[in-house]
């Protein structure tokens, strides 16, 4: 599982940081000291260490968005979501905490965009033991270096009873594809990145089960129906992080039982995810 907060939606401005302790922290916490050290810096990912001052505390560690510390993201409401994930999850302490050194490489991040690692000791009942440690970077410049044309059939699927928004998969080959998500008016029509819902997002993803994924950086598509109402017709163009071009031409058949999608009911917040 990604080791992002939300983010999926999912961003450093030089290479090889050396190491840094603490940051800008809320007045009256005791801050915990974690040595933070990120390094290959590339413009959709980044190698992220974290060693604790005393080897012997449980500690989390993650990355968060400059937009999601504007919110008013803290130590405490960070933990409390926490708390929430794990319960929901049915885990019990000290499950997805670090101890001693702890590194995760991250992927499926913005270009140009500034991160900051969190990194703070939390007890038995996953409250926040003193203030967290920060350490701010930013993603590289993206470089496009290759376009791939998508004609394959691909797979539209109808979310909307179920979670108010649809989902299209187009294939690279038989393991990869390109996933969009969507929570729109209208299913049908003409749909940029902007329009790619904030949690769900969409992904380039090369291979599931180890995680290996890029965010889409941009996409303008256009998606309709055949004249018999046989199949959807996907037209347009995607970026993905992994610096390709996706120029798309798919089809996506209409399954037998299946309505024509429809406008999806809205959806609610984002939710919390948790690192495994």
């Amino acid at each position: 599982m990604k080791k992002i907060l939300s983010i999926v939606a999912a961003a450093v401005i030089t290479l090889g940081f050396a190491s840094c302790q603490g940051g800008q922290n809320e007045p009256g916490k005791k801050e915990n000291v974690f040595t933070i050290e990120v390094s290959d810096i590339t413009a959709t990912g980044a190698l992220v260490t974290v060693t604790p001052s005393d080897t012997n505390i449980y500690y989390y560690f993650d990355i968060l968005t400059a937009e999601q510390l504007k919110e008013g993201y803290n130590v405490d409401s960070f933990a409390a979501e926490m708390k929430a994930g794990v319960e929901n999850e049915g885990e019990k302490f000290p499950a997805y905490l670090s101890q001693k050194t702890d590194s995760w490489k991250y992927s499926g991040l913005l270009p140009e965009n500034e991160y900051t690692v969190v990194a703070f000791q939390l007890d038995s009942n996953y409250a926040a033991v003193g203030d967290w440690t920060k350490k701010t970077f930013s993603t590289t410049k993206l470089v496009i270096d290759k376009t791939v044309e998508l004609k394959n059939e691909g797979e539209m699927t109808d979310y909307t009873d179920f979670m108010g928004l649809f989902e299209l998969t187009l294939p690279i080959d038989d393991k990869a594809y390109v996933q969009l998500v969507f929570d729109a008016e209208s299913a049908l029509g003409h749909f940029t990145e902007n329009d790619v819902d904030d949690y769900f997002g969409a992904w380039v993803v090369y291979d599931e089960e180890n995680d290996d994924y890029y965010s889409v950086i941009s996409a303008d598509i256009t998606i309709a129906m055949n004249a018999d109402e046989t199949a959807y017709v996907v037209k347009g163009e995607v970026v993905g992080g992994d610096g390709v071009k996706y120029v798309i031409d798919v089809t996506c058949p209409v399954a037998g039982d299946e309505e024509p999608l429809s406008a999806p009911a809205k959806r609610s917040a984002k939710k919390f995810k948790l690192r495994k």
